[in-house]
């Protein structure tokens, strides 16, 4: 931390998903907002734990989501963030950088210093925020989404039916939904 404060255009807001009683992990993202906060004054914390409209709501509105899980699976508040453009920050644990590889969505991190540095980042570099917000939704978009899971078990299920001599239509009549779906 630079232990210099800087104007953040607007009021900043980051947010954190999280369940059941405090621990670790609520605690941890408390630490990164102390942290930030030092360098901006102004800036909101929400820990939501409430129900599906108001973690969707806080997750569009926000700057920056923190996601400080120590151990997570696929982590469906990642993508989902990511779905809406808002970059994440997220801790370097189980399926999390399986869905922000190479960047894309915002940042991955090893520790509380680091997350806070990378939200300060995010805060202080607003286009940077967005240009990895919208590749976070491009990832989601071509990877994630029940669309392209559908056209995958289409070409599956085309290949074993050729494979076994079934007459199917050629593998360039099922779309490339990625490609078809509105970014």
């Amino acid at each position: 931390m630079s232990g210099r404060s800087h104007e953040i255009a607007g009021a900043a807001r980051i947010a954190v998903t999280t369940t059941g009683e405090p621990g670790p992990i609520q605690l941890g993202v408390i630490q990164v907002y102390r942290l930030v906060r030092k360098e901006v004054p102004g800036l909101q914390l929400a820990l939501i734990g409430v129900g599906d409209m108001e973690v969707s709501a806080l997750q569009t509105s926000s700057n920056v989501v923190v996601q400080k899980s120590i151990r997570e699976g696929f982590g469906l508040g990642v993508s989902e963030t990511m779905w809406k453009g808002t970059p994440v920050v997220a801790n370097r644990s189980g399926g999390i950088p399986l869905q922000m590889q190479d960047g894309a969505g915002g940042f991955l991190v090893d520790d509380t210093e680091e997350c806070a540095k990378r939200v300060l980042f995010l805060l202080h570099n607003r286009d940077e925020a967005r240009r990895r917000g919208l590749a976070g939704r491009e990832r989601v978009r071509q990877r994630f989404l029940i669309t392209r899971l559908l056209a995958d078990e289409l070409r599956l299920l085309t290949s074993l039916a050729s494979a076994a001599g079934i007459p199917v239509p050629s593998a360039s009549a099922i779309p490339d939904t990625a490609a078809s779906l509105p970014v």
